[in-house]
């Protein structure tokens, strides 16, 4: 009994010295701060990068003359690339000018607008007629659907999100088979 005592505090006390010494060796990284700020759904970055990982989308010139306040401008970057790139939730200013980023995307993150989801499928009714398809783009009204026609063709028509009702993968893989088969 007394020696496993003593075997016991042996190892408690190796245990002790073990911790103690991983702490002294590991330094802190002083380097790390919350530095995104989120405006309208986009994360920005001024002169850091993000510590999640992302894609990278595409690098913008920022023509804006900065005189509003930083959220109005900033808002006005994301409004003017939001036009041509809807797909992206973060922004990098590399230089102190700001006057170029990058825009990202970060991985694992879901990017919707209007309730709608990249990716989704929906149905809705456009010139009195049922559609069905996938939504492959999300802008600021509106979303892209890539839809299904019995020509075969699959057409990308501009769909407001308060016509879209989502529906789940398998109904749209039963209406496909439908609509390709008259």
């Amino acid at each position: 009994m007394k020696k496993l005592k003593s075997i016991f505090l042996i190892l408690l006390l190796i245990i002790i010295a073990c911790n103690n010494s991983n702490s002294q060796v590991l330094e802190k990284d002083y380097s790390l701060a919350k530095v995104g700020k989120k405006i309208n759904g986009v994360y920005i970055y001024i002169g850091a990068e993000p510590y999640y990982e992302y894609e990278y989308i595409a690098t913008i010139s920022v023509d804006v003359d900065w005189s509003g306040s930083r959220e109005e401008n900033f808002d006005k970057v994301i409004k003017k690339a939001m036009r041509k790139y809807s797909v992206f939730n973060g922004i990098i200013f590399h230089d102190d000018d700001l006057s170029k980023a990058d825009l990202i995307r970060f991985k694992g993150v879901e990017i919707s607008r209007g309730g709608i989801h990249l990716g989704e499928y929906v149905s809705f009714i456009k010139k009195k007629q049922l559609k069905y398809g996938k939504v492959v783009d999300l802008r600021d009204k509106i979303g892209f659907v890539k839809c299904i026609s019995n020509s075969r063709k699959k057409k990308v028509i501009a769909v407001p999100y308060s016509i879209m009702n989502v529906i789940s993968e398998e109904e749209f893989k039963e209406k496909e088979k439908e609509i390709l088969n008259k």
